[in-house]
């Protein structure tokens, strides 16, 4: 049986930790400690994540042809 596989398309900058840095050194001492916890969590976590792109459709056409059966099943996976 094929296994579909999921690419790991590439890495991407989702922000710039600078900024992050700076935006938690300006935050006042009233302000919400979720806010301060999230610029914290960025500028620990760093600015590149992976980006996963969808598969595709072809990762579908070994099991719909192995599994007959399933047909109706995988029809609506590929959909989604």
């Amino acid at each position: 049986m094929t296994r579909p596989s999921l690419p790991l398309a590439e890495q991407r900058d989702i922000h710039r930790r600078a900024e992050a840095e700076e935006a938690l050194a300006g935050l006042k001492e009233h302000s919400s400690p979720l806010l301060k916890k999230t610029y914290l969590l960025m500028c620990e976590t760093g600015e590149i994540r992976p980006l996963a792109k969808p598969s595709n459709g072809f990762a579908f056409e070994g099991p719909y042809e192995e599994c007959q059966d399933f047909k109706d099943i995988l029809d609506d996976l590929r959909k989604h």
